[in-house]
């Protein structure tokens, strides 16, 4: 892209809604797609202990992906590159999820099977897990069934407006010990803007699918993540894991999706498709029938850009973007992990969205000779797919609790995102761009509200202008302080030694003072820190 383009009044004028989940105007009260008649609207509790057994998914084909057993990463290797491969040790103990899912057509509904191997990797025995189900929350509806626990029947209970199912283990699971849950599901999906920023649902001609498994949370000191999640920020607080998705649909959607296929087939207007995927925060599916694809190789990653016939110009810009995006974080912060990126065209009521190894971006800033914020949507599109991209680094690669510690990497995306321009164009445009950060801080009054707050303690503006204004100009007054080569050596420390991990701000914090061989107490407590003084 011509760099004088950047010149105009793009970072004077546009006040730049880079964030994951910024909404562009309230989401309306979606409509459901229902289930059949023998489902329900809501989950209902699996069968307890005294019903007779139930036998368990076989999912034979995707067991015959991993013929050594569950610890087999054979086929997720396939999907990394050289560097990302070597970073799976430590892995062993990560959960292993294998999905059947079938998409009878875009619009629904939505079914599928599936069987997870977890394993215990807390100081203390656990006698439940947890799942969240997150399609009960956006504007959808998930039933369950079958549930069973090493093959038996297991009790369990819905709870959290049904957003958690707690599935009781008839002994106690020791540190270190493992079990196989087994489970049928159902969705219901909305027809409108579902959710969260309108990003579970059927809209448009596009089935987008964000959360809409059976996810097993965190689980830290303070127990399993099992909160209701704030209207603001991020839904997820997961461990890394590995997913096998066997997915059959009509042969005329284009399938987008976390991980690389490793199987595919067509047949009787069907396809079946099966995606390796992981390490990895989550699964992610989005199904189209007007999803254009092209790619681009960087290396050993191949960048493939989807969007709808006749928006080739703004796609072009999206690929090239995300290769030049990947190539610089890769350089500054540590290697991308995966062979594959994919970034696509969607409708929402965000400008963007992350999940592991893909990205959403609205629709809208594809479409040729329009405007966003009043200037060029292509000079939009760039910034948002820029932040986006960073996610890969912080979000997924080093994961964070997303409703407690959102600064943690949304404000480090940010942070990213002005070193993609400065890379890129060079540092005028990249300072150009941190004054978006600033007016947010200002439509706050420059009120030095802490950036280390959860999700659910700001109010009204205050989130967008301190998560994503004051806490990137931490990052910025860090390196005025001990300069960019100081304060990139501190953020690798902490990408390397939290990759696949859960980061927490006193380990951010730690690798930024060994870095610089210095006490930042007085900056944490002047920008990130709660009145306590907490980093928790």
């Amino acid at each position: 892209m011509n760099l004088s383009r950047f010149r105009i009044s793009f970072f004077t004028l546009l006040i730049l809604v880079a964030a994951c989940r910024t909404s562009l105007t309230p989401p309306p009260a979606p409509s459901v797609t229902t289930l059949p008649a023998t489902a329900t609207a809501a989950p209902t509790a699996a069968p307890t202990s005294t019903q007779e057994p139930t036998a368990p998914a076989r999912l034979e084909e995707l067991h015959s992906l991993m013929p050594g057993g569950w610890e087999d990463r054979t086929i997720f290797l396939s999907t990394m590159t050289e560097t990302g491969q070597s970073s799976l040790e430590g892995l062993q103990g990560a959960s292993v999820y294998l999905i059947e899912l079938e998409i009878a057509a875009p619009d629904g509904p939505v079914r599928g099977q599936m069987q997870v191997l977890y394993t215990n990797r807390e100081p203390a025995a656990l006698d439940e897990v947890i799942f969240r189900l997150f399609a009960n929350y956006n504007g959808g509806a998930i039933e369950v069934s079958d549930l069973l626990a090493d093959g038996q029947p297991a009790e369990s209970r819905l709870e959290v407006e049904d957003t958690v199912l707690r599935v009781m283990l008839g002994e106690p699971l020791d540190p270190g010990e493992r079990v196989v849950l087994d489970l049928v599901f159902s969705l219901a999906i909305p027809n409108d803007y579902g959710g969260n920023y309108g990003l579970f649902g059927y809209l448009d001609g596009v089935l987008v699918l964000d959360t809409f498994y059976p996810m097993i949370p965190a689980h830290d000191q303070a127990g399993w993540y099992t909160r209701l999640p704030a209207s603001n920020g991020d839904h997820t607080y997961n461990d890394a894991s590995f997913y096998l998705v066997q997915v059959s649909a009509p042969d005329d959607l284009t399938l987008v999706s976390s991980g690389s296929p490793v199987s595919e087939h067509t047949a009787g207007g069907r396809q079946v498709v099966i995606f390796a995927a992981g390490p990895a925060r989550d699964f992610y599916l989005a199904a189209g029938a007007e999803l254009v694809p092209g790619e681009e190789q960087s290396g050993q990653v191949t960048v493939s850009s989807y969007a709808r016939p006749g928006w080739e110009q703004n796609r072009l810009v999206a690929q090239s973007t995300a290769v030049q995006a990947i190539e610089t974080f890769s350089r500054l912060i540590g290697p991308y992990p995966y062979r594959e990126f994919d970034i696509f065209s969607m409708p929402m009521l965000a400008l963007g969205i992350e999940y592991p190894g893909v990205t959403g971006i609205l629709s809208g800033l594809y479409e040729p000779g329009q405007t966003a914020f009043g200037v060029d949507n292509i000079l939009v599109l760039e910034n948002v797919v820029a932040h986006e991209v960073a996610h890969q680094w912080f979000y997924n690669a080093v994961g964070n609790n997303q409703q407690d510690h959102p600064w943690l990497d949304e404000a480090l995306a940010q942070y990213l995102t002005y070193l993609y321009f400065q890379e890129t164009y060079g540092p005028d445009v990249a300072l150009a761009y941190t004054e978006d950060w600033q007016r947010r801080w200002d439509s706050v009054a420059e009120q030095p509200i802490p950036v280390g707050l959860p999700v659910e303690d700001y109010s009204g503006a205050a989130y967008s202008a301190i998560v994503y204004g004051r806490g990137p100009l931490f990052y910025l007054d860090l390196e005025q302080q001990l300069g960019q080569d100081v304060l990139l050596a501190g953020l690798r420390a902490y990408y390397a030694s939290q990759l696949w991990e859960t980061g927490e701000t006193g380990e951010l914090r730690a690798s930024l003072e060994t870095a610089c061989a210095c006490d930042l107490s007085e900056n944490f407590e002047e920008w990130i820190y709660p009145v306590d003084g907490s980093d928790n």
